[in-house]
């Protein structure tokens, strides 16, 4: 019964009670990245194992740490590894970029 009550109540309410993969927090950073200038680019931290930081455009930011932040609830990976950050991000090709910072 507790079950049905809760599915009756996320259902219109549109809130997706699936597991949230890698492969779906991976494909929604690929798509969350796209500029048309540099500043649009900003740096998200996704954490072991989907990366050190990534770069998404400024108005994706906060689904995309929603994104993470419901991937990581769910996932208690035990990982961890050495990040190297990024230099100033730019756009190229509709993309953001950045070098490892030295």
């Amino acid at each position: 019964m507790r079950a049905r009550l809760v599915l009756a109540l996320a259902a219109p309410l549109g809130l997706a009670l699936a597991c949230v993969t890698e492969a779906r927090v991976e494909d929604r950073l690929d798509e969350a990245n796209y500029c048309e200038s540099a500043d649009e680019c900003v740096e998200v931290y996704p954490g072991c194992p989907l990366g050190c930081v990534r770069l998404v455009n400024e108005a994706e930011v906060d689904d995309v740490q929603a994104l993470i932040d419901r991937y990581h609830r769910q996932h208690r990976d035990n990982c961890a590894y050495d990040c190297v950050g990024l230099g100033p991000p730019r756009c190229e090709g509709g993309r953001c970029v950045a070098d490892p910072a030295l």
